[in-house]
């Protein structure tokens, strides 16, 4: 744990709040360019394409890369609650999801440090990236 996991942990609580606004919108046009521009990175490309990184490694999951994106999502999905327990990690989906620029950034990290400990606080980028996915599959559905 060294001082660049607390930008990684800044980096994506932004991600999570510039998706939030940006699908707050109200020009819709605007909000699909903004959102575009959200997934231009590696990780977000790799994790649509159904390959999820944690800590810049590939996770490996029971999956073939012939396989639908929703199979992988689900395949990330089942291996989260296995590392972190089905408890916790609903708690934190559900954080990540309900994030909003009003949330005061410190205590949403003292909130996912509680229910996650220090050492399972690097599957936030991999919660992240499967809500990404299922935004993802959930707007072209």
């Amino acid at each position: 744990d060294g001082p660049g996991d607390d930008l990684d942990f800044a980096a994506m609580v932004k991600d999570m709040q510039d998706i939030l606004v940006s699908n707050g919108g109200a020009d819709p046009s605007q909000e699909e360019d903004e959102e575009d521009e959200l997934y231009m990175d590696d990780k977000h490309a790799a994790a649509l394409a159904g390959r999820f990184l944690l800590n810049g490694a590939e996770v490996p999951l029971p999956v073939r890369d012939s396989d639908s994106l929703a199979l992988k999502v689900e395949a990330l999905r089942m291996y989260l609650e296995q590392k972190l327990g089905t408890t916790p990690f609903l708690k934190v989906y559900r954080r990540l999801e309900a994030l909003s620029l009003d949330d005061d950034e410190a205590e949403v990290s003292r909130e996912f440090l509680a229910v996650l400990g220090s050492d399972n606080l690097p599957y936030l980028q991999l919660i992240h990236q499967l809500i990404v996915c299922e935004e993802n599959l959930n707007s072209t559905a």
